[in-house]
């Protein structure tokens, strides 16, 4: 659906519910189309989900100093960036992912260019023309028991392996949510599937009424940051300000310009080998999950 065809948009939307992996989706599918648009590949986080979702203005700034790096000053307006938007992508061959969109007002205007792809991710459906929309569904009982299977290994016993169905169904066969599980599991051999469903069990009692299974999962993890790595979790709660992804020089800054660069790199593996952020080896760019940015803001509170 994304191959370039002179003259033509093509438009195609990945929906689905948070953490099932459509961002993974988007950018796995991406690379595979990247050759046919030589010109520029280009991803952006549109924060929908978030309090302050980035304007259709602040995209197109992105896009346009993306496309042409001569560009200084541009114009403030959306009315009067949208020309000079749609002038850059004119007759060439652009890859753009507009990862997390609200709704159709946040992207109608930036669909431009002749010959240009968009791969569009959100929660929601779309009513614009032409748009080709993929939903993602949850994983299937057997696909998420594999997946935890291959995260944690070798570690458990054979006597064990009917808990992963049990662990399965209560991350509600939920891609992130298994990841965190099995990567919670992964860092401690000794402990018993059945010794973690009690434990989130135990987590989702503490938590408020109506909390659901994922929650406990998730946040059990954070807690648990917090009890082995007291500093560490201080250092994921100050990544919540983040409204995207983000790299190295990005997380001196928020930890502090004096972090040497093996202690950066040593708490950065932690985190991940844990699930709490993501990372795309590709662009070596890390990232904190929509889900997960409310538990790492509200960590201390």
């Amino acid at each position: 659906q994304l191959r370039p065809d002179p003259g033509r948009i093509r438009l195609t939307s990945v929906k689905g519910m948070g953490g099932i992996g459509k961002t993974t989706l988007a950018i796995e599918v991406a690379h595979k189309v990247k050759q046919d648009y030589p010109d520029a590949q280009l991803f952006l986080d549109l924060q929908g989900m978030s309090e302050c979702p980035t304007t259709t203005t602040e995209v197109m700034a992105k896009i346009i100093r993306a496309l042409n790096h001569d560009v200084r000053e541009l114009p403030a307006t959306e009315d009067e960036l949208e020309p000079i938007y749609r002038n850059e992508l004119s007759n060439k061959q652009v890859l753009i992912v507009l990862d997390n969109v609200a709704d159709d007002s946040q992207i109608r205007k930036l669909i431009a260019g002749n010959g240009t792809g968009y791969i569009i991710t959100s929660r929601k459906g779309f009513a614009i023309e032409g748009v080709v929309s993929i939903p993602v569904e949850l994983f299937s009982p057997s696909s998420s028991r594999q997946l935890l299977r291959e995260i944690v290994k070798n570690h458990r016993n054979h006597d064990e392996d009917s808990r992963f169905e049990a662990l399965a169904k209560f991350c509600d066969y939920l891609p992130l949510a298994l990841r965190v599980a099995g990567s919670f599991l992964a860092l401690r051999p000794s402990m018993a599937i059945n010794d973690y469903l009690k434990a989130l069990r135990a987590e989702k009692i503490r938590l408020k009424e109506g909390s659901q299974d994922v929650d406990a999962v998730l946040r059990l993890s954070a807690a648990q940051l917090v009890r082995d790595n007291p500093h560490l979790a201080v250092r994921w709660n100050a990544l919540a300000k983040y409204p995207g992804d983000f790299d190295n020089k990005a997380l001196q800054a928020a930890w502090g310009s004096d972090t040497d660069e093996l202690t950066l790199q040593c708490d950065l593996a932690d985190l991940v080998n844990r699930s709490l952020i993501l990372f795309d080896i590709d662009h070596s760019r890390y990232r904190l999950h929509d889900l997960m940015k409310p538990i790492a803001r509200g960590l201390f509170k």
